[in-house]
């Protein structure tokens, strides 16, 4: 998916496009900008995809205080959460951090238990296996920073790189390797390693 649009890439290319219609390249900065995201995607391992409707996402416990969660920007509150039938609703705070896309739901303390309706004890965390639904519209509102960032670092080299000469050829070239920038491979390294770090720790 592209994490940039061709008028978002002219802005920082004033050699795109003409005098008279801005947009002539506007096909091949498409072209560029859709390899360029692809790049970003390969080498962190890993896509950042726009925001969704409102759905219901099953995830499961691990076991630990932390429930993972796939990134939002919704808040996610006891509403959006539903247990197990037999199961009480555990109190738990969002933990969030953008920077990593880290979102956990964390059990607090222990008026927090997963108590099952069978047993009088258990302890507080999320249960191996456990499903808990929740629903919220899961993506990205608006792309990271960094991940933009990193895409335009691409795309202008590519651009740089065929600006007079065989753009169309390439376009058709998906499968094309080329040298990251180093500014760029810097933002990447920084995103392909981000999830190392998560608010309240490792676990």
């Amino acid at each position: 998916m592209p994490y940039l649009t061709a008028a978002e890439l002219r802005l920082v290319l004033p050699d795109a496009g003409t005098a008279a219609d801005a947009t002539a390249d506007d096909t091949a900065l498409d072209a560029i900008i859709e390899r360029a995201s692809a790049v970003v995607d390969g080498y962190c391992g890993r896509t950042w995809p726009a925001a969704s409707a409102s759905a219901a996402r099953t995830f499961y416990g691990a076991g630990t205080p932390k429930l993972r969660l796939d990134w939002t920007d919704t808040t996610i509150n006891a509403a959006a959460v539903a247990l197990s039938t037999g199961w009480t609703e555990p109190t738990f705070v969002e933990l969030r951090n953008a920077a990593a896309d880290s979102l956990y739901l964390q059990i607090v303390d222990s008026e927090g238990w997963m108590i099952p309706s069978t047993v009088d004890y258990y302890p507080y965390v999320w249960p191996e296996g456990m499903p808990v639904v929740v629903t919220a519209a899961w993506g990205y509102a608006t792309y990271p920073g960094d991940v933009v960032e990193a895409t335009a670092l691409i795309a202008t080299a590519r651009w740089r790189e065929t600006y007079v000469g065989a753009l169309t050829d390439w376009q058709g070239d998906v499968g094309r390797t080329f040298d990251i920038p180093p500014n760029a491979r810097v933002i990447l390294d920084r995103l392909r390693h981000a999830d190392q770090f998560t608010v309240g720790g490792l676990f």
